[in-house]
């Protein structure tokens, strides 16, 4: 069975199960995130900070697509884009970040999610000011590079870069698509390297992810409006027919594994249309489990796999291409 909490963006040694690092799922390890906390907000004419530690991959990556990259002084273990970020000490993990750690770094700013509430309660009991974002939503993703921007003295470059980015997700959204949209599933975790198929966790229909398969043309497979990332046997899957199957398996490398042993082991399920037509889609770069700036990458290839065979719009750049 795969662990509920694949938040962590490795394979285990040899065949076994991939844990992605999903900043979204962290509500199913930490429980639903706490109200803002006083210092989620700068006070009014607050310094620009200069030493900034980024608890979360996602927000490594927007501090240093911002350029800020420079005032990052501490991250956690899992964050490695760009490559520079990972040459920055460590404090921990994700769901254990380190305080002592993140204090010896004297720090004048720490950014993290609102799901971080345990290590939120820990760093405002030693005074260390504070910068809480969400990212649950495309929506949040955005409004939370725009709000690093404003606190790091970049505003314009945010407006910029935010801009540019829904730009290119209004250019997916514009493309051609099928009617009627296509039942999409994707597979956010499960045990690979079995051979077969087993349960899988999926996206569920009220997240992140319902947003993207709609922008990219499809709808979700998934009719759960209640369980963000439910936990589905292969029969489920059988149950929801997708016509297009989407595989977040990003580090297989680590497991021994190619992205087509991962697609081989779908044929177990012959009579999912989706299977019997090969539109089984494995996805495995690494910014496929960050939701950062990066995610419209995600969204163009998830529109390549959805609307096969419709034409780009003109002037639109092609999927995969820098964000």
């Amino acid at each position: 069975m795969p662990h509920p909490l694949f938040l962590f963006r490795w394979g285990l040694p040899g065949r076994g199960l991939v844990l992605l690092g999903l900043l979204w799922l962290l509500a199913l390890g930490c429980g639903p995130g706490s109200p803002p906390s006083p210092g989620a907000s700068p006070a009014p004419g607050a310094a620009v900070p200069r030493r900034i530690v980024s608890l979360a991959p996602s927000i490594t990556e927007m501090l240093f697509d911002l350029g800020l990259g420079d005032r990052v002084v501490g991250v956690t273990s899992f964050c490695d884009y760009p490559p520079e970020a990972a040459d920055r000490p460590h404090v921990g993990g994700l769901l254990d970040p380190n305080p002592e750690a993140i204090l010896a770094l004297e720090p004048d700013l720490v950014v993290l999610f609102d799901h971080h509430a345990v290590a939120r309660r820990a760093l405002e009991t030693l005074g260390i000011p504070l910068l809480v974002v969400q990212g649950d939503t495309l929506e949040q993703i955005l409004e939370a590079m725009l709000r690093l921007a404003e606190r790091g003295g970049c505003a314009e470059r945010g407006l910029e870069r935010v801009a540019a980015l829904r730009r290119r997700i209004e250019a997916v959204a514009a493309m051609p698509a099928p009617q009627p949209p296509p039942r999409v599933l994707v597979s956010i975790g499960r045990t690979l390297g079995g051979g077969r198929l087993q349960e899988a966790y999926v996206a569920g229909n009220d997240g992140f992810f319902s947003e993207l398969i709609r922008l990219a043309g499809g709808r979700n497979a998934c009719p759960s409006s209640t369980i963000r990332f439910p936990l589905v046997s292969p029969e489920g899957i059988l149950e929801m027919r997708p016509e297009v199957i989407i595989e977040l398996a990003a580090d297989l490398e680590r497991l021994g594994l190619a992205a087509e042993d991962v697609q081989r082991e779908w044929s177990s399920l012959s009579d999912v249309p989706a299977v019997a037509r090969g539109r089984v889609h494995v996805f495995t770069e690494d910014y496929v489990t960050v939701p950062g700036p990066r995610l419209v990458l995600l969204l163009e290839q998830m529109a390549a796999a959805v609307r096969q065979g419709s034409a780009a719009p003109a002037g639109a750049p092609p999927p995969g291409g820098a964000p």
